[in-house]
């Protein structure tokens, strides 16, 4: 699958994020309910248990969110210079004919 267009790696991006973020608060939900049904007290002592490690996890996930756009703007760099030696070889073989 070959993503070509800038808006289109965009809304995939938004699609992605929005699916992990609804996922991410579903299992949060989960994981609270367990540790305290009552909810109140239970949030505080949750977000004790959970919280250094869902920290630890949101600065994983921004590392790869850096790396991925780090990468993804190198590949279209890429991209950009083939496509410029592309254009530049047709042209020099049109020249020739």
């Amino acid at each position: 699958l070959e993503i070509n267009s800038e808006e289109v790696r965009e809304a995939l991006a938004e699609s992605i994020m929005v699916r992990f973020e609804d996922r991410l608060a579903r299992g949060l939900a989960t994981i609270i309910n367990v540790l305290d049904p009552k909810i109140g007290y239970g949030l505080i002592d949750a977000e004790k248990a959970v919280g250094p490690v869902l920290e630890a996890y949101i600065k994983k996930m921004a590392e790869i969110e850096d790396s991925f756009n780090k990468r993804m703007a190198q590949r279209a760099k890429e991209a950009e210079e083939a496509a410029r030696k592309d254009a530049a070889e047709k042209e020099a073989s049109a020249k020739k004919k």
